[in-house]
């Protein structure tokens, strides 16, 4: 599953194998996703612009990894319902 980690005008600064949003360090992943994530300036904005949104997501079962980042427009994203 996706999680959105930033919104339209965060920003994003990648150092130190850790990802901060806002100054704030980004949580609930692997050290070793988060290492890879800051590793890959390219694919990471500094600000998230206007109408976009920042997503992040790690999957780990039996030896299989999936794993994305990446920049997304808010019209693309469907919203879960938490019961």
């Amino acid at each position: 599953m996706l999680r959105v980690v930033a919104i339209a005008d965060d920003r994003i600064r990648l150092a130190d194998a850790t990802v901060y949003v806002n100054d704030v360090a980004v949580t609930g992943f692997s050290p070793e996703f988060l290492t890879r994530v800051a590793n890959s300036r390219e694919r990471t904005p500094q600000v998230v612009p206007p109408g976009h949104c920042f997503v992040m997501g790690e999957q780990r079962t039996n030896q299989d990894v999936s794993e994305y980042w990446g920049q997304h427009s808010e019209m693309s994203l469907e919203r879960i319902q938490r019961r």
